[in-house]
């Protein structure tokens, strides 16, 4: 009886891995923990700073006043940077502790295993996916620390972002969001059509050298010649060479559509988001210090869905 493969969601392999990292080198999880805090606040206070500076400014605020605020800003972003980068550190030796680990393990396994079930073919395929898992820096078992971090941070941004957006109007974030996500799927379609494309190429770049690799041997000179087929070669290379103009064609308009498509989300959700803020400031609903912030808010509201979208993505495929 044919065994049923059971495949784990993301939910599942993320909740596995957290709770080996709990039971073998729990230091990590407060490190990812701060890692998300200082990715998080560091475009937090950038994006205050000059709001806060332009409304000292308006207030007439002293010289010494502005450069205190300056330099404290200044202090916490170097302090915010380099917390991230101790964490980020400490985050790549402590996950590649647990890859180590998890390398023994698998080994282990095969050491104590039953001798029987060492040389089956299930045995084999199952211990070298496991080996998959943890063979480099880039294999899921510590390129998923990483990746949780910015999950986590983009999450939290986009809670920020939007609490900052909806003084503007309810309606702003949600016109931002979609037009966000609608162009990260577009990049997603664009990227998986990039990949099938390469394949694809290959299949086609195979048959044309087997075509011309075969005219060109030399045991089948003598036939070629002698049955006049050199013609037949030529007509099956440029049916391949057709064949691949025409697919290649295809894929280019789909790729330059879903770049206009992107571009077009682009400008409804810059352009209407702008229009909206400069009629706000022309009309005095907002101050030019909330505008700065509002302004810059609309691309760090995008930037967050994206890192979001993107870390996830990412998190799948490990």
């Amino acid at each position: 009886m044919e065994q049923k493969k059971i495949k784990h969601c993301v939910r599942e392999n993320t909740a596995y891995v957290l709770r080996l990292t709990w039971n073998i080198r729990r230091v990590l999880i407060p490190i990812c923990l701060t890692a998300i805090a200082a990715t998080m606040l560091m475009p937090l206070v950038t994006m205050y700073l000059p709001r806060t500076v332009l409304a000292q400014l308006e207030a007439g605020t002293s010289i010494s006043v502005l450069v205190l605020t300056i330099l404290g800003f200044t202090g916490l972003l170097t302090l915010l940077r380099a917390v991230k980068v101790w964490a980020e550190s400490m985050m790549e030796r402590d996950g590649m502790m647990i890859r180590i680990e998890r390398t023994w393990a698998n080994h282990h396994m095969a050491f104590t295993c039953d001798y029987d079930w060492y040389d089956s073919a299930d045995f084999v395929a199952g211990h070298e996916k496991a080996m998959d898992t943890v063979r480099n820096s880039n294999a899921p078992f510590e390129a998923i620390f990483p990746c949780l971090v910015k999950l986590c941070a983009g999450a939290l941004g986009f809670l920020a972002y939007l609490g900052i957006l909806l003084r503007v109007g309810w309606w702003i974030a949600p016109l931002t969001a979609a037009c966000t996500v609608f162009t990260a799927l577009l990049r997603m379609r664009s990227n998986r059509l990039r990949e099938s494309g390469r394949e694809q190429f290959w299949q086609y770049y195979k048959r044309s050298d087997y075509i011309t690799t075969s005219a060109m041997d030399a045991k089948a000179a003598k036939d070629i010649r002698l049955f006049g087929i050199a013609s037949w070669f030529r007509e099956l290379f440029d049916t391949q060479l057709r064949l691949f103009d025409d697919w290649n064609s295809g894929m280019e308009r789909g790729l330059l559509m879903a770049d206009l498509l992107d571009c077009g989300m682009t400008v409804i959700r810059e352009g209407v988001a702008y229009f909206v803020l400069i009629s706000m400031v022309l009309n005095k609903q907002i101050t030019v210090p909330d505008f700065v912030l509002y302004f810059a808010a609309v691309g760090g509201f995008s930037a967050w869905i994206s890192d979001v979208m993107s870390a996830y993505t990412e998190l799948d495929r490990h």
